[in-house]
């Protein structure tokens, strides 16, 4: 590095001058009259305290000012202006907005008093935020966008703030983890109450219950709630998605029957948080952190219906402990509501209504042709008056080669209010006509232990099979549940399974889904069951199971 002399530092030195008066005479991004907002919580008046939260339930209403301070600490009061209303909880911003929908809060005089607003959802501390990121003078354009700003001056950004005391409020359960945004519109199979935010459960419902593990994967583990008033409301269960081989605080690898969270005289010990996220329709808990410790001294070697025996035997009878027994899943939930045809000949007419947003999750009406043979067209209207401008779709079926019986077909359109059905040629006894297969009631399941039974074992599908290890299942249902088999049971043929029935299959229960497309034909849901293990899986006498 060169000599730097008096001359050249007296040089430096006044072009740092010139450029910091230049700097000062140019509208500068951020003004000098607002520096910040003051917010005053008036109600709740009592805050709670991280160890001791509020312990009310959803929606929680506040009652704030909002004042507009100076560069001197004092209101301006002659600060107009349209403000963003945040409410900041488990990581993420959210906006809150009043009765009409606005998400703005209006100072005039330098500020607004008594503003009362509802949050429909916030869990742990909790805070409200405003900020100034107007562009426009008539807020029309932020200034969160490219610079120089459009719309207005650079001076016409403030990006002042400000929060209000920290409020706690209880953490979430589990099954406020997996609740759906909204249960009554078609998006609550995908979309969940708590989508992007960063949770921390640390209490089961009933204090005098757990957390347990109730399935361990190569890259996850599954957690349920067991306490009784969790296991009514159902979506209490949840797929931790770990990346690897879930680790216990000893460095052993989490199982089935480990406990995540229990509370022994009322103070809860252990905890689960993550991010929550849909991934193709199915919510999981990503990034986890949690604190599992090792199986006590005491743990029944026979738990959550898996053999943990040194030697590696069996267990001779399956004891479910501390896990819940498996539900068994009734095969009316994956058909919704189901209207069967009659033999009156060609022409026959179902009433499935009303069909609305309660009780169709994708707007896709299935049929299914339980027998082969004939071209069926069916034509759904709006009405029973069955004239054109009623109608909503038509599509047809023309049965080919031998396929597998009974066989699901979609038909699409926007079905609210009764819908009529009409089918043409062939018998149509062999015809059933139902709504989706995504149903909330297998949604309040997800991530859950469950079972079925008698399941026959459909076509062989080569890429489903290679690439995804899965095989469709009939458990009365029609074949429309898919079961991984290739990982839990070594030696499964799956060229020589299909047609075979196989006694019982446990395992955890997902689903992939995806709703993104405006047009319903590319949507798509679809149910897995995924055993843990070869134990999951009762071959009956199954020829192709490999036990």
């Amino acid at each position: 590095m060169g000599t730097v002399t008096r001359a050249g530092l007296a040089v430096l030195a006044a072009l740092v001058l010139a450029t910091m008066l230049s700097c000062q005479q140019q509208e500068g991004l951020l003004t000098q009259d607002i520096v910040s907002y003051r917010i005053t919580l008036k109600s709740p008046l009592e805050l709670g305290s991280e160890a001791e939260p509020l312990a009310e339930d959803n929606p929680h209403t506040v009652v704030l000012d909002v004042e507009a301070l100076g560069a001197d600490g004092q209101v301006r009061s002659d600060y107009n202006a349209d403000l963003n209303l945040w409410v900041f909880f488990e990581g993420t911003l959210s906006p809150v907005a009043d009765s009409s929908g606005n998400v703005t809060v209006s100072l005039a005089n330098g500020g607004a008093r008594d503003v009362t607003r509802v949050i429909p959802v916030a869990f742990g501390p909790t805070t409200i935020w405003v900020d100034d990121v107007r562009r426009a003078a008539d807020g029309s354009a932020d200034c969160l966008g490219p610079y120089p700003p459009l719309g207005g001056k650079p001076d016409s950004c403030s990006y002042a703030s400000g929060a209000s005391a920290t409020i706690h409020y209880r953490n979430p359960y589990l099954d406020e983890v997996q609740e759906p945004l909204d249960r009554n519109t078609p998006a609550a199979t995908h979309l969940t109450l708590l989508q992007g935010k960063s949770v921390y459960v640390d209490h089961p419902r009933d204090l005098d219950s757990l957390l347990v593990v109730t399935g361990a994967y190569a890259q996850a583990f599954t957690v349920t709630d067991i306490s009784p008033s969790a296991m009514a409301r159902g979506f209490n269960h949840v797929y931790v998605f770990s990346f690897s081989r879930a680790k216990r605080n000893d460095g052993t690898a989490v199982a089935a029957g480990d406990v995540v969270i229990e509370c022994p005289d009322g103070a809860c010990n252990g905890y689960l948080a993550g991010g929550v996220k849909e991934f193709v329709g199915f919510t999981e808990l990503d990034f986890p952190i949690f604190d599992v410790p090792p199986p006590t001294a005491d743990a029944p070697e026979c738990r959550c219906g898996l053999s943990f025996k040194a030697d590696g035997s069996r267990c001779e009878t399956k004891s479910w402990f501390p896990c819940p027994e498996p539900i068994l899943l009734d095969p009316s939930w994956m058909n919704g509501t189901v209207s069967v045809g009659d033999a009156a000949g060609d022409l026959t007419t179902w009433s499935v209504g009303p069909m609305t947003d309660q009780n169709s999750t994708d707007g896709v009406v299935y049929g299914t042709w339980l027998q082969s043979g004939g071209t069926y067209v069916l034509t759904f209207y709006q009405g029973p008056g069955r004239t054109p401008p009623e109608q909503v779709s038509q599509d047809s079926y023309t049965p080919a080669g031998a396929p597998e019986w009974p066989h699901t077909f979609s038909f699409t359109g926007s079905f609210f209010g009764s819908v009529v059905a009409h089918a043409f040629s062939g018998d149509n006894s062999s015809l059933e006509l139902h709504d989706d297969p995504n149903s909330l009631k297998l949604e309040s399941l997800e991530a859950a232990l469950v079972r079925i039974e008698n399941a026959r074992i459909c076509t062989y599908d080569e890429t489903d099979w290679t690439k995804y290890g899965q095989l469709t299942v009939d458990f009365g249902s029609g074949c429309n549940l898919a079961v991984a088999f290739k990982d839990a049971v070594p030696g499964f043929d799956p060229q020589v399974a299909p047609g075979q029935t196989v006694a019982e299959v446990v395992g955890t229960l997902r689903n992939l889904s995806d709703f993104s497309s405006s047009d319903p034909t590319q949507s798509y849901s679809y149910w897995i069951l995924s055993p843990r293990g070869v134990e999951d899986v009762d071959c009956g006498n199954a020829a192709g199971c490999g036990q």
